[in-house]
């Protein structure tokens, strides 16, 4: 075999050996799952109902290892969440998972997510307009409307009330009190004598209770936002002395107050269940092809006296 031969037949050797050992693109598994990256931003982590809710959610992330999710907390400031999602956006998401801090400020830059084609799942609160996938939690009025009836019929012949509300602008703060003054019906006979913010925080709700307590020694009911503010106005019943004559309301349903419903010292609390799973789900079924609803409504419990040593332990 001449060497020209040679040279032939060790290089069609080559192109038979490197054809047998090339590595070919490996076609995805059947039924393989896709990879999302899903941006999400809380109005704030500083009450115990948001802190369960980021629990429960990241229980529900570890069910779902192709999912990136990519937690803020906005600090209670439309500020900082706002520079959030638009920094969320920067680095790129799929989805958006968000509990806006108020209304108002935060509609636009939500708009502009849904308008750029991403699904944006509110998680209970709102905004002011239909630029979003779908709004997941509890019906906000309905919960407020049952608080106004359970103070209708405690106190048929009427009552001055103190109402502790929440955060300013927030859409849960202005359907709890919708709700609440549509309960009562008659808000000449169910007066609420003071409104104020906590901003659904105990220490604020102590601040502002207490001034509007002073102005108002003779109130019967107090209505609070939430649990934590509820709490705040307990504690001020408590050292003035008033508890036994004062029927206080809240919303959540966190062990604390349904231990304090128990105790005697909370009049009702209203079980808000948090939507962070739940939403993260609804984010998966859109992004899987799936339709869901525009508003994903959770239930709600009402605990008072006869109710709440079953629910004792069954609140976060």
């Amino acid at each position: 075999m001449t060497g020209r031969h040679w040279i032939v037949l060790a290089a069609a050797v080559a192109v038979i050996a490197t054809g047998c050992g090339k590595k070919e693109p490996t076609a995805p598994a059947a039924g393989a799952e896709k990879k999302f990256t899903i941006g999400y931003s809380q109005s704030t982590l500083q009450d115990p109902w948001r802190k369960a809710m980021n629990s429960e959610l990241d229980v529900e992330l570890a069910k779902h290892p192709n999912v990136t999710l990519n937690k803020q907390d906005a600090q209670n400031s439309g500020k900082i969440q706002i520079d959030q999602v638009e920094t969320l956006d920067t680095q790129g998401m799929d989805a958006l998972l968000i509990s806006p801090f108020e209304s108002a400020s935060l509609t636009p830059v939500v708009s502009k997510m849904y308008k750029k084609g991403i699904p944006v799942i509110l998680l209970d609160r709102g905004i002011d307009s239909e630029d979003y996938t779908s709004l997941v939690g509890a019906d906000n009025i309905l919960i407020g409307e049952q608080a106004g009836k359970y103070v209708a019929t405690k106190f048929p012949e009427g009552a001055k009330i103190i109402e502790i509300a929440g955060i300013a602008g927030a859409s849960a703060t202005k359907e709890r009190a919708e709700g609440f003054r549509k309960g009562i019906g008659d808000e000449t006979k169910w007066k609420i004598v003071a409104s104020q913010a906590g901003n659904y925080l105990r220490g604020k709700a102590i601040e502002v209770f207490q001034n509007m307590l002073t102005a108002n020694p003779d109130v019967q009911v107090v209505y609070a936002h939430n649990d934590e503010m509820a709490l705040g106005a307990v504690g001020v019943l408590k050292r003035a002395g008033k508890l036994k004559d004062v029927a206080v309301i809240g919303v959540d349903g966190q062990n604390e107050a349904i231990q304090s419903v128990a105790d005697g010292d909370m009049a009702a609390t209203y079980v808000y269940p948090r939507p962070g799973a739940a939403g993260l789900l609804a984010a998966l079924d859109v992004l899987n092809g799936k339709t869901i609803e525009k508003r994903i409504v959770l239930p709600t419990t009402e605990i008072t006296a006869e109710n709440a040593k079953d629910m004792i332990g069954k609140g976060f």
